[in-house]
């Protein structure tokens, strides 16, 4: 902006001093193109100096995505450009980018560097659509370590303003700190695959880490202890309403009673989570007219419903049925949950998957050490109901 300010006064000037091209049409022919030449480049200087002008006041216009591009934007778009080659130079050959702090955003290059924003984004959309909870938890990313809840009784989350508060009214407020825990993966692949460049790298990686963390992730989202991983729902039975069978088989009046089990108020959107053994059983289920209480979808894209709901099969759920062949159901199991998970269960995502290459520990092949960092609770019980099996 300022170079082209300046052609345009030096050139503004040279012309001033010419001052007209009739005052010298005796001259040489030579300078009269000479000034029109001038006269030529004066127009096109001014007209790229008004589009930059134009270009600047739409820059501090509010950015509005349905009807054009920030400038914010393309300028973040080269940025990751340049950074994604710098990574895919790191994955394919170990170079590390010279710009340390923006790829790694720490002083450490111990703990690796961040992967690419499309990399991030395929990962997390890949998760979701192999994770069950995923699909239906409400899912927060944070920046943190942690992620403070706070929970307030139902009576006290609304009301009238016309009606009289009572200040000395002690409120209980429950703060619960969900923290995010270290999950890592550890992709191989041989310098050979690296250094073919029709391999699309970053994609397989992203693939990778996918197929690792989604398994992990919904292990630890069902079963998980709170210990050094996400506390599962199984790990807050104590928390969940918990239904129980009238004897090792489950029957129609089971479900039936964990369906009506649920406050209405989370019925709307509540869904079914069981395992593959417990599909069995279920799809075998009939009703007194011998209907099937299992309804298979009619229509692509349509789930499959028990009661009108939804039902979710997790390999992680536990396995219920004592032996092949029967439906005899291990005493004490947790068979079914059913509820609506997007108010009962959240997963909390720290936005940071960091790379380390190893081409050492494990020759021939090149290790990438990579990490990721997830927390999970139930941060309403009333969310949620459980059937176990009779004890």
């Amino acid at each position: 902006m300022t170079i082209l300010k300046k052609n345009f006064e030096k050139i503004t000037e040279t012309t001033n001093n010419l001052r007209s091209l009739d005052e010298i049409e005796n001259k040489d022919a030579v300078i009269k193109q000479q000034i029109i030449n001038l006269n030529k480049t004066i127009d096109e200087q001014n007209q790229i100096i008004k589009n930059f002008e134009n270009l600047s006041i739409k820059q501090q216009r509010p950015h509005n995505s349905m009807y054009g591009t920030s400038i914010n934007l393309t300028i973040e778009n080269h940025f990751d450009d340049e950074y994604s080659k710098a990574f895919n130079r790191y994955l394919r050959q170990g170079i590390e980018p010279e710009d340390h702090n923006q790829c790694q955003n720490i002083n450490s290059r111990d703990s690796g560097y961040k992967i690419t924003n499309s990399m991030n984004n395929e990962i997390i959309n890949g998760l979701r659509s192999m994770s069950v909870m995923r699909k239906i938890s409400d899912v927060v990313s944070i920046s943190r370590e942690s992620y403070d809840l706070v929970t307030l009784p139902e009576n006290i989350k609304a009301g009238w303003s016309i009606e009289e508060i009572d200040q000395s009214q002690n409120i209980p407020i429950n703060k619960i700190q969900v923290q995010v825990h270290e999950l890592y993966a550890q992709p191989k692949a041989t310098q050979q695959m690296l250094d073919d460049s029709s391999i699309d790298i970053e994609g397989w990686f992203s693939r990778e880490l996918i197929d690792v963390f989604s398994n992990a992730e919904e292990n630890a989202f069902i079963n998980g202890d709170g210990k050094g991983k996400p506390n599962g729902l199984i790990n807050n039975l104590d928390k969940i309403k918990t239904c129980y069978t009238d004897n090792n088989i489950i029957s129609v009046d089971d479900v039936a009673k964990l369906y009506y089990s649920l406050n209405s108020k989370y019925s709307y959107n509540a869904k079914f989570i069981i395992g593959h053994d417990m599909a069995y059983i279920l799809r075998t289920l009939k009703n007194n007219q011998g209907s099937y209480l299992w309804q298979p979808s009619m229509q692509l894209g349509q789930p499959d419903t028990i009661l009108g709901k939804e039902v979710l099969v997790s390999q992680h759920m536990p396995q219920v049925k004592s032996n092949n062949n029967s439906n005899n159901c291990i005493s004490g199991i947790t068979a079914v949950f059913f509820g609506d998970f997007s108010h009962g269960y959240k997963i909390i995502d720290r936005q940071d998957i960091r790379v380390l290459r190893d081409p050492f520990t494990q020759k021939p092949y090149v290790k990438f050490y990579t990490t990721k960092r997830v927390g999970g609770t139930i941060n309403n019980p009333d969310a949620i109901r459980a059937l176990c099996i009779k004890k």
